[in-house]
Parts: structure tokens; C-alpha cells; sequence
């Protein structure tokens, strides 16, 4: 489907225009000469330029969430709000989707049918929500919340990225270092030893070896790289043992995992809050949020929780058996479950480890720093030894 401006002239002779979704051009004209409309000029939308981007990132679905959440508490026809939010939008496949969703409920469909056949703009999670909103009759205040949470979520997801993204271009930097110096500069030092003839050193000749085999070999530890991470990648998507046990890993990491942990928390936190002050049930609340934890070991205890609650049991023991979730998360959840407050514990909950995943994000730069640097001072200055120490063997037997 396709993106179409139309402009043309009705039985009165007045001028209109508008844009319309369909397959091709004739179909639109087909669409309007039905509509008694005369004069007809159709063109298709532009789809962007060298620096625009057509594809749907978060911050996109987050900003489409927040525009029809203000649009609807201000009091606006849905079709009124969903085409207003399509056409602000300069995302093709937004404009496209926000005409199908209209379409969807001019033609008597809910809301949350209509949003469920867009899976690029909403989740089980926002599908829920929706549902349940229309059971209960308060829209405005679920997709205001809706959107607190998503707005919420990207600012969290950020936090960790950003934590992540230091050490790893740093990584980047010493291989690209690291390959110049294998290149370009220890063949220099190789040639004038031999000129030498005198026997290299142990750490000399490693360095030697190192510096040959990546001249020789670059291609087949790049690909072999590239290999490999594709391999993983597809294996973890496929395999649900693999992507567990990577999940599981990632949270032991000594500098990582806490960290991880800690957004996992404030992830679940907020979602179960989100759920239940919307007014959805327990067992649904911890379905909808397991499928979006994130990480598979959190949504193994999730559904254990589910499960042990169908049973007869209570929420936090098997949180607590879990051994994921810190004594304070289920201390205040079994006080929220106790006075029937558990939404604005989780809430609160959310809150705190926003601010510790902040907390952590700042203490693994300050720790990372110094790392990093007696990484690369290290890598840098044992090739740099290696390589000197000939010299310095001459320098010294001369003296």
C-alpha cells in the first residue's frame, strides 16, 4: 500500500485535497470519480530524501502514543485523532497505519482490534491496555498512562545503552589501533632485526608472530568475526535455551549484571503498576508482562509467579525463591499486596530503581575509565616493549 495526495473538484465546483492509502493510482481515482469528485490530480507522497529515515523507531511509537493520548483527553473523535496523528507524522508507514486504524473503527471495529492488526506501532502490552479501557470506559486515562510508561521505558533503555556504548566504541578504537600497529608499524621494526641478524627476544619475536598472522590472516578473523556473531545472533533468536542461558550470563556479569538487573526491576515495576492501576487482573497483568520482561530468565519467574498464584499461592514467595528480585522489591510488594495498595508500591518501586539504574550507569563510567586505560596502556605499551627491547639489549651490552 501506498501513500497518495489527491486534489480535486466536487459537483459545487469547490477545490479539495487529501491523501488516501491505496495499492496504486488508479485506485485512488477510481475511489474519487465514485465520489463524484471532477479534475482529479493524484501523486504519490514522497517517501524521504537521502537523510530521512522511513523506519519506525520507539521514539516514533513513543511520540504517536503521547500525540493521540493529548488528542483524546482533549476531547477529539478518535478517526479525528487518528488522522490528525497520521498526517503529522513524517513517517510513511505511521500515516499509513494511523489511516488503517480509522478506517478500522469508521467501518465499527474497537479500538483495540483496529490497533491489534498494527503490530510495528503496538504491543500485546498496549493491546491490554486498550482492551481493558474499554471495558472500563476510562481511555483518556490509560493511554496517558500508556504513554508515561513508554516515554519512561526509552528513558530507561537509554540509560543502559548509553553505559554500554562507552566501553564498546572504546573496544572499537583499541582494535583499530591495534591493527595499525600490526601493519604498519612492527613490520618496520621486523625489517631493520633482520638486517640485524642477531636472535629476538621471546616478547619481540610474539609480537613478530602476531603482527604476521594478522597481516596474512585480516580477512579470515574479520569474516570468521562476522560469522560468528551472525551465527549467535540467529541461534539465540531461534533457540530458547540459548537465548535463557545468555540472558542468565548477562545478568552474573560482575560489572554488567547488577546494572542489568537493576533495569529489569524497574522495567517490571512500572509495567505491573501501569496494568493494575488501568484495573486488569493479576494473572493477566503478570501474563502481559512476563511477554514483554525482556530478559527470559525474568519471564520464567514471572510465569512461575502466574502459575503459583493460579494454585493458590501468593505473589512474592516465588519471587522471593527466584532470587532475582532484591528483599526490598518483594518486601514492599507483599506490603502493597497486603493493603491493597500493590500499584502504587510498584510505582514507587519503579520510581527508586529508576534512579538506581542512574546510580549505576554512573558508577560503571567511573569504574570503566581507569579499565579501559590500563587496557589500552597496557596492549599498547607490551607492543611497544616488544619491540624495543632488541634495541635496548644492544643499547645495554654496548654500554
Amino acid at each position: 500500500m501506498q501513500v497518495f495526495v489527491w486534489k480535486g473538484t466536487n459537483a459545487d465546483g469547490t477545490r479539495h485535497e487529501g491523501e488516501m492509502v491505496a495499492a496504486n493510482s488508479s485506485a485512488v481515482l477510481e475511489s474519487l470519480r465514485k465520489q463524484k469528485y471532477r479534475n482529479i490530480e493524484v501523486t504519490q507522497r514522497a517517501r524521504g530524501g537521502w537523510f530521512r529515515s522511513n523506519r519506525v523507531t520507539e521514539q516514533d511509537v513513543v511520540l504517536f502514543i503521547r500525540q493521540l493520548s493529548v488528542m483524546v483527553n482533549a476531547g477529539l473523535p478518535l478517526t479525528t485523532c487518528f488522522t490528525l496523528v497520521g498526517k503529522g507524522s513524517s513517517k510513511p508507514a505511521i500515516h499509513e497505519a494511523s489511516h488503517r486504524i480509522r478506517t478500522a473503527i469508521e467501518l465499527g471495529h474497537s479500538l483495540s482490534n483496529a490497533m491489534a492488526k498494527e503490530p510495528l506501532l503496538f504491543d500485546a502490552f498496549s493491546i491490554q491496555l486498550m482492551r481493558v479501557s474499554e471495558k472500563s470506559g476510562v481511555l483518556q486515562a490509560v493511554l496517558e498512562r500508556l504513554a508515561n510508561h513508554k516515554e519512561k521505558n526509552l528513558v530507561l533503555k537509554g540509560k543502559v545503552k548509553s553505559a554500554l556504548t562507552y566501553p564498546i566504541a572504546v573496544l572499537g578504537v583499541a582494535f583499530v589501533i591495534f591493527y595499525l600497529l600490526m601493519v604498519k608499524v612492527v613490520p618496520v621494526f621486523e625489517n631493520f632485526y633482520r638486517s640485524m641478524a642477531t636472535e629476538l627476544p621471546l616478547p619481540t619475536r610474539m609480537v613478530v608472530a602476531v603482527s604476521d598472522f594478522t597481516q596474512t590472516w585480516w580477512w579470515a578473523v574479520l569474516l570468521g568475526g562476522v560469522f560468528t556473531f551472525k551465527l549467535f545472533g540467529y541461534c539465540y533468536r531461534k533457540s530458547d535455551y540459548l537465548h535463557y542461558q545468555t540472558d542468565r550470563v548477562l545478568l552474573l556479569l560482575p560489572l554488567f549484571g547488577e546494572l542489568l538487573r537493576k533495569a529489569a526491576v524497574a522495567r517490571f515495576a512500572r509495567s505491573f503498576s501501569t496494568m493494575l492501576a488501568a484495573g486488569t487482573p493479576i494473572i493477566d497483568c503478570l501474563e502481559n508482562v512476563a511477554e514483554t520482561a525482556g530478559n527470559r530468565v525474568v519471564k520464567k519467574a514471572l510465569e512461575t509467579t502466574r502459575t503459583s498464584i493460579i494454585n493458590g499461592g501468593t505473589l512474592t514467595d516465588p519471587l522471593e525463591k527466584s532470587a532475582l528480585f532484591p528483599p526490598l522489591v518483594t518486601q514492599m510488594m507483599f506490603i502493597g499486596e497486603s493493603t491493597g495498595n500493590l500499584d502504587f508500591m510498584l510505582n514507587k518501586l519503579a520510581n527508586y530503581y529508576d534512579e538506581e539504574v542512574d546510580r549505576a550507569v554512573d558508577g560503571l563510567r567511573a569504574l570503566m575509565e581507569p579499565l579501559i586505560m590500563i587496557f589500552l596502556g597496557g596492549m599498547i605499551g607490551g607492543i611497544v616493549l616488544g619491540m624495543y627491547l632488541p634495541l635496548l639489549s644492544v643499547a645495554g651490552f654496548a654500554g
